[in-house]
């Protein structure tokens, strides 16, 4: 009984940590395609009609630091 235990334990945590290997890779993923989206957000300003002047200069410049702060951020 012991010995069962004990193999069911080996391969709980085996388990576990396969688990939390995935999640950390999923969670880096999220953060790498994150960091992307004011850069898409900036373009997509760009490209529509509804900003002129300041506007569409400030707005993917915001794009463009808040993605050079996210990519440094991560690594």
């Amino acid at each position: 009984m012991r010995l069962m235990n004990q193999q069911r334990r080996e391969a709980l945590v085996t388990e576990y940590d396969q688990v939390v290997k995935r999640f950390v890779t999923l969670t880096e993923i999220r953060f790498k395609l994150l960091a992307f989206l004011p850069l898409g957000s900036a373009a997509a300003a760009v490209l529509t009609d509804k900003f002129s002047g300041i506007q569409r200069f400030t707005l993917p410049m915001l794009g463009i630091v808040a993605t050079i702060a996210l990519v440094d951020c991560n690594t």
